[in-house]
């Protein structure tokens, strides 16, 4: 019995020690931009937040590697973990779809090209004989492309003997390889993700502009969030990714500049289609944003997502002002989609006075 009494004891001393082993900072102030302030002056139970980073560091929440916080355009919280630092860059994945959503919307914006533009159209210059051109084909617009609801049999996602995407990298035509698709339903009727359309948008939107579009996205969206992404090949530091909520929460002004068209935030980040995702993921499906809804003190609130795989994660939740950032390694897990999404509603949002 007295030995069962010490294991016990010494059990309470961990777990005492466990749940107070996190220190609390507000973060730091740097030149990037980012205004700070703390967890308490900006409205949340502290408690709370803390329990979730212990159990990140616990290792309950595997494979992350930050957790950023801000809300009323002020970051509050800011934590690495698994030797991730401030200065890391991380890469996005397929969240890189959402950015590349408002650089689109940039060149929307300047009256060069219109959701509206119909894809055979644009290429029939370049590709007078399509396979499989039936009318269905013809009536496919840019936008279908954006919320992936093309109406192209685009394959099994991932799978190297049907996936468009993958053949379209062993195609001397990869562009025609596309265009030459049966079509499966009509357009903006179905949802069937696919990396291919977003290369397609690209190819257009870099032809339209008549320059590299890797110097365009800088010039026109990077820079002027204070972003370095020159050399950054598709990552993103998560208080940079964080920048990108900021622009989208404040209707596409970046600390009062003007960077995207609040018309654009609002078009692209509608839900133009349903997504065939389980419904914890998400229920709605814009210009490469995912919607889904979660509970606050019993009520729907809109969330904007940008996600990718490893458990790379932007929730933007204008009615809180609300916006989280996660990066992480789990790499092909399940677990990448559902724990950001528990971390989101039992930790952060349920920490909300």
């Amino acid at each position: 019995m007295k030995n069962q009494l010490m294991v016990f004891s010494l059990f309470i001393i961990i777990q005492a020690c466990s749940s107070s082993s996190f220190t609390y900072q507000e973060p730091a102030k740097t030149s990037d931009g980012l205004a700070t302030a703390t967890l308490e002056t900006e409205g949340f139970n502290s408690e709370k937040i803390f329990e979730l980073i212990n159990l990140v560091r616990d290792g309950e929440f595997v494979g992350v590697h930050s957790v950023l916080i801000s809300r009323n355009n002020k970051l509050l919280l800011e934590e690495y973990f698994a030797g991730y630092t401030m200065v890391s860059p991380h890469k996005l994945y397929s969240a890189g779809k959402s950015l590349a959503s408002l650089i689109f919307g940039i060149t929307v914006d300047e009256g060069l090209v219109s959701p509206e533009l119909g894809l055979v159209e644009y290429f029939e210059p370049y590709y007078p004989v399509i396979s499989n051109n039936d009318a269905r084909k013809r009536r496919i617009k840019i936008k279908h492309l954006l919320t992936m609801s093309s109406g192209m049999n685009v394959g099994t996602f991932g799978d190297p003997k049907t996936d468009i995407a993958i053949l379209m990298q062993k195609s001397f035509k990869p562009m025609k390889a596309f265009l030459d698709l049966e079509m499966i339903s009509e357009p903006g009727t179905e949802h069937h993700y696919n990396d291919a359309l977003p290369i397609m948008v690209a190819n257009i939107q870099s032809q339209i502009i008549k320059e590299s579009l890797t110097k365009y996205q800088n010039e026109q969206f990077y820079e002027p969030l204070g972003i370095d992404a020159s050399n950054l090949l598709g990552a993103l530091r998560p208080r940079d990714f964080l920048k990108v909520g900021l622009l989208v929460m404040n209707k596409g002004l970046w600390n009062g500049k003007r960077i995207v068209s609040e018309e654009w935030i609002e078009e692209s980040t509608s839900s133009h289609i349903k997504p065939h995702s389980s419904d914890w993921f998400a229920n709605g499906y814009g210009y490469y944003w995912w919607l889904n809804d979660f509970d606050y003190k019993g009520q729907k609130v809109k969330c904007i997502m940008a996600v990718g795989n490893g458990h790379q994660a932007l929730y933007i939740i204008p009615e809180l002002e609300l916006i989280v950032v996660f990066t992480g390694g789990n790499m092909n897990q399940s677990v990448s989609w559902a724990q950001p999404h528990k971390m989101l509603q039992e930790y952060i949002i349920d920490a909300l006075k």
